[in-house]
Order: structure tokens, then sequence, then C-alpha cells
């Protein structure tokens, strides 16, 4: 299962997956009219799927994404097809700025290489929308996530800063996104242009909601905590409603440690901000606390006692709670998980919950995943209680929402599938699973036990399993192809843990991994026991060299923090400090964990961003990257 990164991103923290370019370019394949379409008015758009991600997709949908100077507003429409023609129609919204489609099939997406596909937008005299580059970088920054798009912070900003020379007054709208930009790509020079800014906007006579919001997010930026308050409390006292007062009150909720106190709160969010999507983490988040060391029907009376509503998965983890080998209560794990079922059950009927922004494919895609969790819980209880046709159809509900590529829920449905008496299929489907490069340890044991049990011995066996490890290898090396990439790798010189000067420019010749991480990513720290066995093994290859960079950082005294953490843990990493961020800046880098595979010529081969828990698949592509940079 791959983790996507961590990112920082100003008000929100959405997560963005992102993956190295390659030079496939299919923007081309794409058209809309009219030639000069208007917002409010029909579009009609045609796409050619050849050559792209969905060329071989039965069945196309529309995304629509449009974006003025509030949220987003999503759609999407099912296309017809005319050979590899595929076409559809839609009325957009007036007052839109920036409109993005994506073409989704049933199994792939097409995004444009993570852009999207624009639709320049016109005024009725046929002048061009103003604001529309800062509306789509607005939208890519913070919502892009949804249908996998995003760019590098440089282009970015660069789009929002020349639609800024074009329309001063747009910067204000636009400024939380901006100056988010601002901070990572120009490091040394940010404070300075954001205070001249907020100087201009703090002499305006009447603030409005907007320049409040400027205001107030620019000198957190800056860190001017009083000036940040001032501000706040201003926009709260005016517009009790703005999105920053209510992601305010939201990250306070979570902060609370109090827990009587923090129910209040919640219970007054709930109240003030009717329908808010944030009230259910909160929720899931008290109740996590409350019930962290007591028996489920406590937890279950203060649900209903308090009126609260939690997640699905708040159900489903408590009753994986249950199937732990010391004491597990599979028949209450059973109890539990029927009520995450039938909530996802509902909330995919009725969609009440879908946010603005989101598609409803994708929403349901979402929920989909989500329900192949709550089965797999589901499976796993009813194998502990023996029911071994009900764990069948439970583990098997799960591989399907997952599209049977998940190792570990393949792993269990495999088993019980051969305990069906299908040992056969099981086998097959084993074997392509692990030729395809989607195995992990439970299904190579499995493909060792199916093969015994049908040829009487493991005679052969070794050989079966290299000629599979191959086909994976190739697997793998035909995605890493695609994915390598010819671009010169930034020189740097940083402190190490030790004080000691450390440069890019030192490691000529050989090839470099170069990991970005932080104590607080939750990714990035749930990579190193992978990452550690890498660094062991090539630990005496002279031309191979491995540097953990800590960027991002919120401790006061960070190398003291970075050496504790890698102490406490037991790892030896090469750990330089990247205190100013500036290095992680330069690499324009999204989100953590992130690493760049470096040649020894100094080019960057690949950008590996996320991690991949399963630890056999990660090993082997840091092997072929590693492998394919020294060629």
């Amino acid at each position: 299962m791959k983790f996507k990164p961590v990112l920082v991103i100003a008000l929100l923290s959405f997560v963005l997956t992102l993956s190295c370019t390659t030079n496939r370019t299919i923007s081309t394949n794409f058209t809309f009219e009219p030639a000069k379409p208007v917002a409010g008015e029909e579009i009609t758009v045609t796409f050619d799927a050849g050559g792209s991600h969905v060329e071989k997709e039965e069945n196309l949908t529309l995304l629509i994404f449009e974006h003025a100077s509030k949220n987003p507003v999503a759609g999407e429409v099912a296309m017809t097809r005319d050979g590899s023609q595929w076409k559809a129609s839609f009325k957009s919204q007036p007052g839109t700025r920036s409109l993005v489609v994506v073409f989704k099939g049933d199994k792939g997406l097409e995004n444009n290489e993570k852009r999207g596909f624009r639709i320049p937008l016109y005024e009725k005299n046929g002048d061009a929308i103003k604001g529309a580059d800062a509306a789509y970088v607005d939208f890519i920054r913070n919502q892009g996530g949804v249908a996998e798009m995003s760019l590098k912070n440089k282009e970015l900003f660069k789009l929002i800063n020349s639609d800024f020379v074009s329309n001063p007054s747009l910067k204000v709208q636009y400024y939380p996104v901006y100056v988010s930009l601002l901070r990572r790509v120009k490091a040394d020079l940010y404070d300075s242009l954001i205070r001249k800014d907020l100087a201009g906007f703090a002499a305006v006579k009447d603030l409005d909601e907007t320049h409040l919001v400027a205001l107030t997010r620019g000198f957190e930026i800056v860190r001017d905590q009083d000036e940040a308050k001032k501000y706040r409390t201003m926009l709260a006292t005016k517009f009790p409603k703005n999105e920053l007062v209510i992601a305010d009150r939201f990250t306070i909720i979570r902060g609370e440690k109090d827990l009587a106190k923090q129910k209040e709160l919640l219970l007054e969010f709930i109240k003030d901000f009717p329908g808010d999507n944030r009230a259910t983490p909160l929720t899931d988040a008290y109740l996590g606390t409350f019930g962290k060391n007591l028996e489920w029907p406590k937890i279950e009376k203060e649900i209903v006692s308090s009126g609260l509503e939690p997640s699905a998965m708040f159900y489903n983890r408590n009753a994986r709670k249950y199937l732990n080998d010391k004491e597990p209560k599979p028949d209450l794990s059973l109890l539990i998980s029927k009520v995450a079922l039938d909530k996802l059950a509902k909330e995919r009927k009725d969609a009440s919950k879908k946010p603005g922004y989101m598609p409803l494919s994708l929403y349901t895609a979402d929920l989909d995943a989500s329900l192949g969790m709550v089965a797999y819980t589901r499976g796993l209880a009813f194998k502990k209680l023996g029911k071994k046709a009900e764990a069948l159809e439970m583990f098997e509900m799960s591989a399907k929402a997952f599209n049977m590529e998940d190792p570990s829920v393949m792993g269990e449905y495999l088993d019980a599938l051969a305990g069906s008496g299908k040992r056969s299929e099981a086998f097959e489907l084993a074997k392509q699973l692990k030729a395809e490069a989607n195995s992990n340890k439970q299904i190579d044991s499995l493909i060792g036990a199916f093969y015994k049990a049908e040829k009487g011995s493991d005679a052969g066996l070794s050989d079966l399993l290299a000629d599979l490890d191959k086909k994976a290898e190739k697997v793998i090396t035909a995605k890493l192809k695609k994915e390598q990439l010819d671009l010169p790798a930034n020189d740097f010189t940083l402190l190490d843990t030790e004080g000691q000067e450390v440069s890019l420019s030192k490691f000529k010749g050989k090839v470099v991994i170069m990991d970005f991480w932080a104590t607080w990513c939750g990714p990035c720290i749930a990579s190193f026991p992978t990452l550690k066995k890498a660094v062991e093994k090539y630990k005496s290859d002279p031309n191979v060299v491995f540097l953990f960079i800590n960027a991002w950082e919120t401790a006061k005294d960070k190398k003291k923090n970075a050496i504790d953490f890698m102490t406490k843990n037991g790892y030896t990493f090469h750990v330089l400090m990247d205190e100013k961020d500036k290095v992680i800046t330069d690499y324009e880098v999204s989100g953590i964990p992130t690493k760049f595979i470096i040649d020894g010529s100094g080019k960057i081969r690949f950008e590996s961003i996320g991690f991949n828990d399963n630890e056999d698949e990660m090993l082997k592509e840091i092997d072929l990257m590693i492998e394919m940079a020294k060629k």
C-alpha cells in the first residue's frame, strides 16, 4: 500500500500525490468548443484517448473543476465514444475563473501529467477572464490532490505572481496561497516582501474580509504572532463564518488537552457550523482519546449520550482492537464493524457529506476503499470464529474494493480461497500477483505452500520463485523507465549532526540517495526500517551514498531533536541539517518523505515521493533505481 507524502500547506493539510514527470505530452489530444467559452455557458470537450493513461478504458467520465475566489465546485458527466474520440458537453458555472477537466476511466486517470486540462474562459466581449491563473494555482495547491493534480512550487509561484502583475487587485484575494508559495521559493526574501505587502493592506481604512484574512495569514507566515492574533480576532468578530475562522476553531479543539473542555468546544463547533465535515475528524479524535483505555460498551454509551456521530473508520478501528492475539473478541468486532458497514452504505446512497470540490465518482471511490477496509476487518473476525465461507466473502469484497492489488488483503483472500477448495485458482492468482510485483511475504509463503501441496514436494520451487522474481523485476524496471529523469541536481553544502560540512559535489562519481524527512512526519518514520535495510545492504559499496536531510522541522533545537530521534530509534543514518529549509526549497519538494536518486554525473534520475509499506517491493525499487543510476 502506497502512503502519500505529508505536505506543509497554509490553512489546509491536504495530501497530494506526486509522481516523477515524463516527456509524454498528450494535451494536444484535447480540444473544446466554442473557441472562446464564456463562464455560465455550455462547453463541449473532445478527447482522443490514444496514447493516454485511459486509452484502453471502456468508459470515460469527464471530471470538471471550477474555481473562482472561493472554494471550487466539482462536477462530472459521462462521455460518449466514437472510435478513439470521446465527447461530452456541460454547462459551466457563472463567475468561474479557472476551469480544469480530467478524464477518468474505470481503472485509470488521465490528468495531463498532473496539470489537468485547462479551459480558458472569456468575458462576453471576448476579453480573457482576469484571475484565471491565480484561481488555478489556488485550486491546484489546495484541492488538486483529489484528482492527483500538482505542480512544482516555482511554476505555481510564477503563474500567480504574473497574474498579480497584470491584475494587482487580485493579490489580496489570493494572498494566503501566494505567501505559502513565496515562503517556499524565496526563503531569503519572503519576510521583507510580505511585510511590505502587509503595510499596504493594514493602511486600508475599512478592512473587509479578504484584507483581514490576508493580514492574518501574512503575519502568521512572518511569525509575528501578536499582529496575527489582532487581525484574527477582528476577523472572527466581523466574519465568524469565514473559512480561516473555522479552521482556527478546528485547530484549537484538536489541541485542547482537557477532555471535558474539548468535548464542550466540539459541541459548540457542531452547533455553530452545522454540516461542516470537519466535525467528523474532531469527533473521532475526541472519542479516540475518551475511549483509549475503555471497553466498547462505555465508548458506545458516550456516543449515544453525547449525540456525536463518529466516522465509519472510527468504528472500524475499534473493531480491529478486538482481534488482537491476547484476548480476541471476534463477535464484538463483528458487531462494531457492522455499524461501520451500515454507515458507509448510507453515505454511499445519499452522498450528503460529499465535499463540494470532489466529483461524486471520486467520493464514492473513497467510500468503496473504506468499505474494503471494513470488509477486511470482518473477514479477520470471521476467520477467528472459524466461519470460512463468511470470511471468504468478506476478503473477496475487500480484494475487489482494492482492485485485487493490495498485497495485505490479497494474502488473506488467497488463503481463504484455497481453504474453500479452490487452491488451484488461488495458486494461479498468487503467481500472477508476484509476477506483477504485487506480492509480499505472506503471498510468497502461500505460493510455496500451494506448490508443495500440488507437486508433493518443494523440488523446483526455487526455480519458480526466481522466474516470478524476474518477471516482477521487469515490471518494476518498465515503470521506473517511464519515470526516469534527466535533471541537474543543485549543489549544496549543509552541516551534519557532527558539525561537519557536507557538499553534494563531494560525491561526484557516486550514486546518492537523498531522503528529505522530519521527525513529525509519520510516513517518513514508517519508511525508516526499510531504508535501514537498504543502507546496510550498500554500506560496503563505495559508489553508493545515503544522505538523510532533516527539513521542515518544527523543534526549537532542530539539531538536538534530530540527534535524539536517531539515538532513540537506533538509526545510524548520515543526517544533514537543512535548518533554514533552503535545500528542500531549491529541490522544490512539496511533500515528505521525498527521495532523489542522483547519478555520478550529478543528474537527478529519480524522484520518489511517499512511502510503500511493501518492504520487498520498496527495496527492489531502490535496488533498481541505484542500478539504473549507475549506468
